[in-house]
């Protein structure tokens, strides 16, 4: 029993899936933050988005950042659809990569459009990095540091002069990350994809769920969402890691077999295993 688990784990990495991981989608550059014009670019760092390549942790497109050599802070900002309190969460997760194989640190910021002038903003300078060697590396940006700056701020500030200057529980909806800043760091290609915010860490580092987001059923052959409140994205793949069927709500799988389905609605996002009979 332990060693099929152990397959079955092995399958989901190989997919670029994460075991009953539920958290907020900030981008996979498919269903969700797909148009380039919601990803800002400066100081010579270009973005632009390509297919993914078989067998990696990404899938469907990637998006594909050209970072300068020796950068001065260049950076890219996703901006999302809503805004998100800070402290729901534990950081961010992206699947990463590096073909040249060099490490790349990173600094991010956590920042409210509806404050131009970044006052407000959360930022994390502790530099943490990529290391894969040129491998896919699922990274983590932990809120530790921003969260803890956050709680350091002067409330005597806000009360006496801007009751809106710090609130980090609310209308955080644009997450600016600078690859290789101030790092001395060669020009490089920096791929990601399935760049999420994250409820819990686990004992072990990895993502788990907070809650479960989707319940699925089978009933001959066909695979349907009980709960969910509009159209979910199903993708099902066998355990091989090929995408074997996809559709909105409900899905037909033709062969008696394990499956991993990948149910998707708007920032929501779930990866359950189910048998088909």
């Amino acid at each position: 029993m332990r060693r099929f688990f152990t397959l079955l784990f092995s399958c989901l990495c190989v997919l670029g899936l994460r075991a009953q991981v539920n958290g907020y989608v900030v981008a996979n550059f498919d269903d969700v933050c797909s148009d380039l014009s919601a990803i800002g670019s400066w100081g010579g760092l270009t973005v632009d988005f390509a297919a993914a390549p078989a067998g990696s942790l990404a899938s469907g497109n990637m998006l594909v950042v050209s970072v300068p050599g020796n950068s001065q802070g260049a950076s890219f900002t996703i901006t999302m659809d809503a805004p998100i309190i800070p402290s729901d969460f534990v950081g961010i997760s992206m699947d990463a990569q590096v073909p040249e194989g060099d490490a790349l640190a990173f600094i991010f910021k956590l920042q409210q459009t509806s404050d131009p002038g970044h006052n407000n903003s959360l930022e994390d300078w502790t530099y943490q990095r990529y290391s894969g060697e040129g491998e896919w590396q699922e990274v983590h940006l932990s809120f530790d540091h921003i969260l803890s700056d956050a709680d350091s701020k002067t409330l005597g500030y806000k009360e006496e002069n801007d009751p809106n200057f710090y609130d980090y529980y609310s209308q955080y909806d644009q997450i600016e990350i600078a690859p290789g800043a101030w790092d001395g760091a060669p020009a490089c290609t920096l791929n990601l994809d399935n760049i999420m915010l994250v409820y819990d860490w686990g004992e072990t580092g990895i993502p788990v769920t907070k809650a479960a987001a989707f319940i699925l059923k089978t009933v001959n052959g066909s695979v349907s969402v009980v709960n969910g409140t509009g159209p979910v994205s199903l993708k099902v793949y066998s355990t091989s890691g090929q995408e074997v069927a996809s559709g909105v709500n409900e899905v037909q799988v033709g062969t008696k077999g394990i499956y991993v389905v990948k149910a998707t609605n708007g920032k929501a996002s779930s990866v359950s295993k189910i048998v088909v009979h």
